[in-house]
């Protein structure tokens, strides 16, 4: 998996995922290779996402009981 799929899927934090010597030459390569390229966001920021998953559920969970 990718540095940026594992990230992006929790597998692990950015700083493992990214810190290996091979990401920090296909990085370097691909930087020098691109020197018009602008990062851009692609998510929502840490504060939108807290309150998202604080948040509680939009709908009621009940468990059922079995009529035996």
């Amino acid at each position: 998996m990718r540095a940026r799929a594992q990230v992006r899927h929790l597998v692990h934090p950015p700083a493992e995922a990214y810190g290996t010597d091979e990401v920090e030459r296909h990085l370097t390569a691909w930087l020098t290779a691109h020197p018009e390229f602008t990062p851009g966001h692609d998510g929502p920021s840490r504060a939108e996402w807290e309150a998202v998953v604080a948040a509680p559920p939009p709908y009621a969970v009940e468990s059922s009981a079995s009529s035996g």
